[in-house]
C-alpha cells in the first residue's frame, strides 16, 4: 500500500510540476505579446498621423492648383460645382 501510495504522489507531483510550467510559460509568452502589441499600436498611431500630415499637405496643394488654374476647387472639395455635360451643345 505504501508504493501504491508513493507512486500515486509522484504522478500527482509531476503532473502539477508540468501543469506549472506550461502555465508560467503561457503567463511569460502573454507578457512578450502584450509588449509586442503595444509597440505595433505604437507604430501605427505614428504612421498614421504622419501619412494624415502628408495627406492634408497634398490636398492644400490640389486645392491651391485648382484655384490657380480654374478659378475654384472641383466638387469633391465641396466649394464649388462645375457644370454637367448632358451631351447638348450650348450655343
Amino acid at each position: 500500500m505504501n508504493e501504491a501510495t508513493n507512486l500515486i504522489l509522484a504522478i500527482f507531483g509531476a503532473i502539477m510540476v508540468w501543469t506549472s510550467s506550461i502555465v508560467g510559460a503561457v503567463l511569460w509568452l502573454s507578457g512578450k505579446f502584450r509588449g509586442v502589441e503595444q509597440t505595433i499600436y505604437k507604430e501605427m498611431d505614428k504612421l498614421r498621423r504622419e501619412v494624415e500630415a502628408r495627406h492634408y499637405n497634398i490636398n492644400t496643394r490640389i486645392q491651391r492648383l485648382e484655384i490657380k488654374l480654374f478659378g475654384f476647387a472641383g466638387p469633391d472639395r465641396g466649394t464649388a460645382t462645375t457644370p454637367q455635360d448632358n451631351g447638348q451643345d450650348n450655343l
